[in-house]
């Protein structure tokens, strides 16, 4: 079913404070873009929210990238990065070791301020207007 997807900037937009998201530590590429999210991967962590009521979103790179094809880059939750909060512990118990570190390779949580992938929106917006805009 076709599922419209929106850029990492602009779920950052509709967010406060800092944004959890998952990428892939092994398919960083020479540039350090984020890699793309294994299809087993993606599955895992969406069935893991599903279960457990995490909201999330599926997206693709920022807007300012310049990637255009491909499928979803990131899967951003909708949790707050506080370590008091259940959902947010029930994440970490499922994906880190207890020192922190990734139990799947493949899967890493992260964190980003909002505010800042919104700045960095409105700049590359600033010089490119037209960023996003399809002309088919």
């Amino acid at each position: 079913m076709p599922q419209i997807i929106r850029t990492f900037d602009e779920i950052a937009a509709e967010m406060q404070g800092e944004l959890l998201f998952f990428k892939s530590e092994q398919l960083v590429d020479e540039r350090g873009e984020f890699g793309e999210i294994t299809h087993y991967g993606r599955e895992r962590v969406e069935m893991f929210c599903k279960n457990h009521g995490i909201e999330y979103e599926v997206s693709a790179a920022p807007i300012w990238s310049g990637w255009v094809v491909g499928g979803p880059r990131y899967i951003v939750l909708k949790v707050p990065y506080e370590e008091s909060n259940t959902h947010y512990q029930l994440l970490v118990n499922e994906f880190e070791n207890e020192d922190g570190s990734p139990k799947d390779p493949n899967l890493v949580l992260y964190f980003i301020d909002a505010q800042n992938l919104v700045d960095q929106r409105k700049e590359a917006l600033k010089r490119n207007p037209n960023l996003g805009v399809s002309e088919f």
